[in-house]
């Protein structure tokens, strides 16, 4: 099952197009990086732990779940994963059974799998899926994130190119 997740990539920023990634400062960028990726790590654990059923997120209960979302950054700098993982306090890696959701079906074995590969599965749903907290992150911070990692990527420029 796949975890909801994002990638910041320096895909294209207005004003770098001419440069390479060797024009940079690695120090500088990955400063920058890790700075644009704490504030959406920090948007999408607050989307996590409001309560209530009105923002269709998962709720906060032990907080396992907003604990659970990190960063990491590339080795060269220039991406950055904000995505949860599974931690010790998890059995399962249930972020993905909370934005999938999970249905009652009376159905086992090999006529489950037949019904789940046709799209026909059907009853209840006992997790009903939840917004993608992970985007909606994102979505939000993304002009301050955009900010951050042009004025980084500004002093991250070797003076001499």
């Amino acid at each position: 099952m796949k975890k909801p997740e994002i990638d910041l990539y320096v895909e294209h920023l207005e004003g770098f197009d001419q440069f390479t990634k060797y024009d940079f400062n690695r120090r500088e960028v990955r400063k920058a990086m890790r700075s644009a990726a704490s504030l959406v790590r920090l948007r999408a654990r607050r989307l996590v732990n409001v309560t209530g059923k009105r923002n269709n997120y998962p709720n906060k209960r032990t907080g396992a779940l907003s604990r659970s979302i990190k960063t990491r950054l590339s080795r060269s700098g220039f991406m950055a994963r904000i995505a949860p993982e599974k931690t010790a306090e998890m059995e399962d890696f249930y972020p993905a059974y909370l934005h999938y959701g999970v249905k009652n079906n009376p159905l086992h074995g090999k006529e489950r799998q037949r019904a789940r590969r046709r799209g026909q599965l059907t009853g209840s749903w006992r997790i009903k899926p939840r917004n993608n907290y992970m985007v909606d992150a994102l979505r939000s911070t993304k002009r301050k994130v955009q900010e951050r990692l042009i004025t980084g990527f500004k002093k991250a420029l070797i003076k001499g190119k």
